[in-house]
């Protein structure tokens, strides 16, 4: 009998994709796993699902034909084909709190790079910048879209999950909404990184909670991590090149910046 070659990683990804009904979309370091979470654990009590990684959102599809096919993926625009048949759920959050986020999270690989070296150096704020931009002038482009603020469900995390599910066609009550919350909660979702259920499956170090996937999650909590003049120039460059459409969005005092 021939052998069915295994499927490789980089074909999954892109048989995923393709045959996804929604994209689930961000920059890294913008909530996505907390977001992941909620929606899986809706899911699971939605449908009665036992056994799943919450986090596998396309494997939904597969056990359950009456769950959509959803892909969560980090993609620049069109990186890896178009939008037009797909309804995106795009997930974006403060550049200035992404960046510090994605600082520690990639600190294994700076090389001894200082946070302000990091920014200025690896022009990661711009990329956050022109991603979010380029699909702000796009958005008519899918067939539907929904914008999911990272501050939004920080401050109103109920409404903005049930949303999220009604936009996916999920019908859920009030309570199952509310169980996956607070099963997504901060401190649940530490503790289980801490016992590597997610993340990178290793267990952490509490000692050194600035390593953790799951760490703070302050909306403006980059100017604990900077001195005046980082956030000073920062607060500028996003000031002068994001789209005023997020600025209105974002905790932001570009009036009371120095001239």
């Amino acid at each position: 009998m021939e052998r069915i070659p295994l499927e490789s990683a980089k074909d999954k990804h892109y048989r995923e994709r393709k045959s996804a009904e929604y994209l689930l979309i961000s920059q890294p370091n913008c909530g996505r796993t907390w977001l992941r979470m909620m929606i899986g654990k809706a899911m699971q009590l939605a449908y009665d699902i036992q056994e799943i990684k919450l986090t596998k959102l396309y494997y939904f599809s597969e056990l359950n034909n009456h769950i959509p096919a959803i892909k969560v993926i980090h993609e620049r625009y069109e990186q890896f084909g178009s939008y037009e048949n797909k309804k995106i759920i795009l997930l974006v959050r403060d550049p200035r709190d992404a960046i510090i986020s994605r600082y520690f999270s990639e600190r294994h690989q700076q090389n001894g790079l200082s946070l302000s070296d990091f920014i200025w150096q690896t022009n990661l704020v711009d990329d956050y910048i022109c991603f979010y931009n380029t699909w702000l002038n796009n958005i008519h482009i899918p067939k539907a879209f929904l914008l999911v603020f990272y501050e939004g469900l920080k401050r109103k995390p109920l409404q903005e999950l049930k949303r999220v599910c009604n936009f996916i066609g999920i019908k859920i009550n009030e309570k199952i909404i509310k169980e996956a919350v607070e099963y997504a909660s901060f401190e649940n979702m530490r503790k289980m990184e801490l016992e590597g259920k997610i993340g990178s499956g290793q267990k952490k170090d509490l000692n050194n909670p600035e390593t953790l996937k799951v760490r703070k999650g302050k909306v403006g909590g980059y100017r604990d991590y900077l001195n005046t003049e980082d956030v000073q120039a920062l607060d500028r460059k996003i000031c002068e090149h994001l789209d005023p459409f997020y600025l209105q969005r974002f905790p932001l005092l570009c009036g009371t910046l120095k001239k």
